[in-house]
């Protein structure tokens, strides 16, 4: 990138942790496809998929990990997916499951914990001026006032026009 070059970086199977993902082959899913690609508060890289999992690559060491819920799921990360990612005004990145966890890391501390919501997959978070943080799923809407610490889950007045979806792709002020 110094020099204004790019090195094109291919999958291999001899060297999993290398900058790269899985191989695409016909047994794989037409719908699969990187949802995110993104930079935590701590220089590391992470990628999220549909349904192969998400990937870190740490450039101090120069490796990628994999992490798939139904690969290793002592790693802390049990979806099978990813939608979404944030990084916060704190520091913290989030990341929007696509079994309706939410994945809360300490990118510092290499902490990550999660919670369960109601819905399927988590598609988008904000934080708004009045540090408020928003998450919005495929059914509700949730925010949590980091003042007093209070979530409210808006699910029923979501809707109101009675459109065929309540996903909650985008939120903003």
């Amino acid at each position: 990138r110094k020099d204004g070059t790019f090195e094109r970086v291919t999958y291999d199977p001899s060297n999993p942790e290398k900058l790269s993902g899985p191989q695409i082959t016909p047994q794989t899913p037409i719908y699969e496809h990187i949802t995110f690609f993104t930079q935590d508060a701590a220089g590391s890289y992470w990628y999220g998929t549909v349904d192969a999992g998400i990937y870190y690559f740490n450039p101090q060491i120069g490796k990628m990990f994999h992490f798939q819920g139904n690969q290793n799921p002592s790693s802390g990360f049990t979806d099978n997916g990813s939608w979404k990612a944030f990084a916060s005004r704190d520091g913290i990145f989030w990341i929007g499951g696509t079994q309706g966890n939410i994945y809360r890391i300490d990118p510092l501390h290499r902490n990550l914990s999660n919670t369960l919501t109601e819905s399927p997959w988590v598609s988008s978070f904000f934080e708004d001026s009045n540090d408020n943080f928003w998450i919005g799923t495929d059914n509700e809407l949730i925010r949590t006032d980091r003042k007093t610490g209070i979530t409210k889950h808006y699910k029923n007045e979501l809707n109101p026009l009675k459109f065929e979806s309540n996903t909650i792709f985008a939120i903003s002020e």
